[in-house]
């Protein structure tokens, strides 16, 4: 599921997607990733994407949590003033990564 917000001078996302199954009353899938961006347009196609964040987790893939936050310039190859059906961004910036494990070997951190 994703919310989205546009006016002509800005663009903000916001983001879930969710998975969970089970097979035969064992769990066998359960993650969950959150987004949100916002967007502030330069021009009709190069914008600023102030802080944007990530937050991701999937015991499955022993992940407690991850996170992700960042920076960056973008710019809208397709966008809502010339498609209708298409949206198409490129950003480059700096971010910073990290993850919390479920779980690790004895003696690590």
């Amino acid at each position: 599921m994703t919310l989205a917000r546009t006016t002509p001078a800005t663009r903000m996302t916001l983001g879930y997607q969710g998975n969970f199954s089970e097979t035969e009353n064992v769990e066998t899938a359960n993650n969950h990733r959150a987004t949100l961006s916002t967007d502030i347009f330069l021009t009709r196609s190069l914008f600023v994407r102030t802080p944007f964040a990530e937050y991701y987790r999937d015991l499955f893939q022993n992940l407690a949590h991850q996170a992700t936050v960042g920076v960056g310039a973008g710019y809208d190859i397709f966008n809502r003033f010339n498609s209708s059906d298409i949206e198409w961004s490129i950003v480059l910036g700096p971010g910073y990564h990290h993850r919390w494990y479920e779980s690790v070997a004895a003696g690590e951190r």
